[in-house]
């Protein structure tokens, strides 16, 4: 795999299980009150990565 190929990978992974940290705290707390960090972030580390 050249370096394009596992950035598009990564990028692909980082917005498709992005959301799973919000999905396992709102599980967890019973609650979607409140917003996860890692969700944010692993999306947004993924959007950038598409762009790049």
């Amino acid at each position: 795999m050249n370096l394009l190929e596992v950035i598009g990978a990564l990028a692909g992974f980082l917005t498709t299980f992005g959301f799973e940290p919000q999905v396992i705290k709102t599980r967890r707390m019973h609650s979607a009150r409140d917003f996860s960090w890692p969700t944010l972030l692993m999306f947004c580390a993924g959007l950038a990565l598409w762009l790049a």
